[in-house]
Formats: structure tokens, C-alpha cells, sequence
């Protein structure tokens, strides 16, 4: 049951009140609020003010606060794209041309946006789905009771935990109860519970997913999940369902991606296609935090055809421990005793293992002897995430090489050593680089920035850097990728999929 109050921000007596039983008052010209009691809850500085079922609405020039009962606010612009009014506490919906679309009879309107033709609609627990001919649309919903939001099934926006996973296939010419018109195109929605994921992967009997790969994706600190799923054949049925899946607006956050490959037992996965959407979530810019692919049979599909099911979501690997102590100080500068004791002690210790080896930095108060002592104990531990240390170390930002000195650059040549030793893979391709080629980049921009500077030589010892890497097999995506090619007919489909991320 909605609080019946809101969080009043004016001046310096920001304070929780009642409003639900309060009036709107008009003050030259303007709107404001007073409790039932005669108290001013908001003064009199709105061209409008209404009072709705979950919130009250107070506009003022081009802007508009929300007051929730719960007690927090938003503040935001007026939007050009935004056809919602309000009357008398309802909400109602224009169309592009200022006519009333909808009559102001609601408690909730949702506009899916420019390219979707579905506006969601809702009268206390009474929920609609419309398109813009005033039709009613996405009539069938399969009710879950772990559905924490049962009064909005369809949802294209972030639904943050709510147990159940809306899933967005592309549809051809669908006109079922189940499809609506999103991304420009036709679609089906279906809904998945969370729960459930796990069986939907555990029958990847050609390309398991890894054990860890769903952990996260319960945790507490995960949130927004949706789903895409898209069946195709032909000669790139993989490369072509994941350019569908694209189409679908699947790739524009930053999300940890798992996607699992199905075939009948008659059908064949050609190594090159796959390796291709391996490379699609390598090459993703900033969006891809991390992926999992997987590979399964399914008979009931055609020979020749293959489905792609992808869950998306992010997973906040900081949590509330971003700033704790353990990872800022004792991680990078603490003695052996000092971080397996922190770390034992801790009540986030899995989540701390979790992202352990991203902290591990260089420092003068600890010598590089006692860091390996570290990183022995945390790989002994089973701490996931080798490449974090490669990310961390071999980051190098051109505004601040020449604050790097010589034992910042040795200490960098000892922990790449020992990570190549433990695993570590020096020619990973994020965002479509290699570590050796983003460094490079980063001179060139230090070069440039600083042509003034009458002292090259920090420039120096990061190209001496760069040659070390060499040394050590470090090269180019595009020359990592034609090795790593050369070796697909001696691979199972589970070597490339677990090799290109090792």
C-alpha cells in the first residue's frame, strides 16, 4: 500500500508529508499544496498541480517534478516526444498532433516510444495495452505469482528484479494476442521466469556453459534482465540471428551476455560462423562487460536451422563494497597476513574474490615479492578473472604515461609475467583491441597532446614497454585472429568458444 506522503523539497525543510488528503490552493496565478490540516506542502509556484494515484504532479515552466509517496521525487525537463497530460488527478495521452488520443481517465500511461506502436495503460490494478488506432493489443499474459510488477507483464524499458524476464522475438507478420509492433518491426513477447534460466542452459551438451557463468545473475547486485530469441538458416544462421537480435535494441547498455546455440543432431555449426559472433561481442565498444556462449541440441528444429536465446543483464560487481576499505587499500598495499585475513573476515569474501585481481596495483609501501605472494594465494583461492589484471596493469592513459616511472613500469613487466604464466591471455580483443594495440593508441594521443614537451622519454620507456609485450607474443586483433583461425580444424566448437576467451 502506497505511503501516504511526499517527500516536500522546498528550501532547506525537505521533509516527509501528507498529501493524498491534501488540496491544491491558487496564489497569484499559481499552484501549491496544502495538507488537510491547512499546512503548505508546496508553495504556490506551479502553473499546475495534480494530485494522481501514485504521485502528485507539479509543472512549472518547461519542467515537472513527480513526488512520490513513497518519499523521493524526479525533477525533469518537459520532452517534445512526452504526449502524457494530466487532469484532475488522471492521466491522459495526446497524439503528435495535440489531439486527445486517450481521455485523462488513467493512473499510469506508457508510451513505448517513437518506434513502437504500444502505449500501456492502467486504472488501480486494471491493466491495457493499445496501439495508437485506440486497439487493444498484447491481450494473452501467462500470470506469475513471483512477478513482482503483475500490473505491467509487458515492459520494454529496465525491469530491475522483478523475477520474471520478458523475452522479444522477431515475428514476421504476427498479429496474435501475444505480438505488438517494437523496434520497427513485428515481434512475439513472451515472458520466462528467472528461476528458470538455469534449466533452459543446463542442456548445452555440445558447449556447456561455464559453471560460473549464472552466479551472478541471481545475485542481489543484478539487475535489468531481458531476453531476445531468434531462429535462422542458411550458410550464417548464427552471424544472422545475432543481427537480429540487434535489431531488437539487445546491445545498447553495458550487459554481461549469455547466449545459447541450438541445432538439431543433424545439423552442423560451421567453426567460422560462430567464431564471427564471438567476434561481434569482442568488437562491442564499451556495451559487452563479459559473454558466455553455449551450444545444445534441439530436435524439434529443422535441419539447417538454428536458435539463438539470449539473457542480458548488469551485474554491479562493486555493490555496496565498492569503496570498502579491503579493495582500496588492503588489496593493493596490504601484506599477505593483511589481505587474507580482510578477506576471510569479510561477509562479501565471495564477491571480493570476485574482483580481487582488478585491484591488484602497483604501490610503493609493498614490494613486488610480497604482491606475487598475493596473487599465489588469490589463484589458489580459485579467484575468477585473470585477464583483470592484464585490464588493470596494462591500462595506460596518454594524459598520464609520463606520471608512470621506472618501477611502475617494472612492477608492470613482473605482474604481466606472472598473469601469462596463470592463464592469462595477452591478445584478449575488447572492444574490437588488443592490450598492446590500446596502449599504442595512447601514445599516439600523448604525442600529440604534448608535441610542446621538450622531455620525451616517458615516451620512450612506454614504447620499450610495448616491445616487452611483443616479446611475449602480444600482437594485433587482427593478426591474433588469423592464428587463432589457422587452429579450427584441430578445435571442438567448446576449444573456440573457451580459447577466444581464456
Amino acid at each position: 500500500m502506497l505511503a501516504d506522503v511526499i517527500n516536500y523539497g522546498g528550501g532547506n525543510r525537505a521533509r516527509r508529508l501528507k498529501a493524498k488528503d491534501g488540496y491544491k490552493f491558487q496564489e497569484n496565478g499559481l499552484w501549491g499544496l496544502k495538507s488537510k490540516d491547512g499546512e503548505t506542502l508546496l508553495d504556490a509556484k506551479y502553473n499546475q498541480i495534480e494530485v494522481c494515484s501514485d504521485y502528485v504532479y507539479a509543472h512549472y515552466g518547461n519542467r515537472h517534478t513527480c513526488f512520490y509517496y513513497d518519499g523521493h521525487t524526479s525533477d525533469s525537463a518537459d520532452r517534445d516526444d512526452d504526449y502524457r497530460f494530466y487532469n484532475d488527478g488522471k492521466i491522459g495521452f495526446l497524439d503528435k498532433n495535440g489531439n486527445v488520443l486517450l481521455p485523462p481517465i488513467y493512473d499510469e500511461i506508457i508510451d513505448w516510444g517513437e518506434e513502437c506502436d504500444v502505449i500501456y495503460t492502467r486504472t488501480g490494478t486494471e491493466f491495457h495495452y493499445y496501439n495508437r488506432n485506440k486497439e487493444e493489443i498484447l491481450t494473452a499474459v501467462d500470470y506469475i505469482p513471483e512477478d513482482k510488477y503483475p500490473e505491467c507483464p509487458y515492459n520494454l524499458g529496465e525491469d530491475q528484479n522483478r523475477n520474471v524476464l520478458l523475452c522479444v522475438e522477431p515475428a514476421g507478420e504476427c498479429r496474435d494476442e501475444y505480438c505488438c509492433y517494437a523496434y520497427n518491426q513485428w515481434v512475439k513477447l513472451s515472458r520466462i521466469q528467472r528461476k528458470n534460466i538455469a534449466d533452459i542452459f543446463s542442456s548445452c551438451s555440445i558447449a556447456p556453459l561455464p559453471a560460473e557463468a549464472l552466479r551472478n545473475f541471481y545475485d542481489n547486485d543484478t539487475y535489468i534482465y531481458s531476453a531476445r530469441y531468434c531462429k535462422a538458416d542458411g550458410a550464417t544462421p548464427i552471424k544472422d540471428c545475432i543481427e537480429k537480435i540487434e535489431s531488437l535494441d539487445a546491445y545498447e547498455s553495458s550487459w554481461v551476455f549469455l547466449v545459447k546455440i541450438t541445432v538439431n543432431r543433424n545439423t552442423k555449426i560451421d567453426s567460422n560462423d560462430l567464431y564471427t559472433a564471438i567476434k561481434y561481442f569482442e568488437d562491442m565498444e564499451y556495451y559487452c562487460i563479459d559473454y558466455h556462449i553455449s551450444i545444445g541440441y534441439d530436435d524439434s528444429l529443422a535441419d539447417g536451422e538454428v536458435s539463438v536465446f539470449q539473457v542480458h543483464y548488469f551485474y554491479d560487481d562493486g555493490g555496496a563494497f565498492l569503496y570498502d576499505d579491503i579493495l582500496q587499500h588492503t588489496l593493493p598495499e596490504g601484506t599477505l597476513e593483511e589481505v587474507v585475513d580482510a578477506v576471510n573476515d569479510s561477509e562479501n569474501r565471495d564477491k571480493l574474490l570476485d574482483s580481487a585481481y582488478y585491484w591488484i596495483k602497483y604501490s610503493e609501501n609493498r614490494s613486488w615479492d610480497e604482491t606475487r605472494k598475493v596473487l599465489d594465494w588469490l589463484y589458489m583461492q580459485g579467484t575468477r578473472g585473470i585477464n583483470d589484471i592484464l585490464k588493470n596493469s596494462l591500462y595506460i592513459h596518454n594524459g598520464s604515461i609520463d606520471e608512470i616511472d621506472s618501477n611502475q613500469w617494472a612492477f608492470k613487466k613482473e605482474i604481466v609475467k606472472w598473469a601469462l604464466e596463470h592463464g592469462a591471455n595477452i591478445n584478449l580483443v575488447i572492444d574490437g583491441k588488443t592490450f598492446l594495440e590500446k596502449i599504442l593508441d595512447e601514445i599516439e594521443r600523448a604525442k600529440k597532446y604534448d608535441k610542446e614537451n621538450e622531455c620525451e622519454c616517458y615516451i620512450e620507456q612506454a614504447i620499450e614497454f610495448c616491445n616487452y609485450l611483443r616479446a611475449l607474443g602480444a600482437t594485433s586483433a587482427v593478426n591474433a585472429r588469423k592464428e587463432f583461425e589457422k587452429r579450427f580444424d584441430v578445435l571442438s566448437l567448446e576449444e573456440i568458444i573457451k580459447s577466444s576467451k581464456r
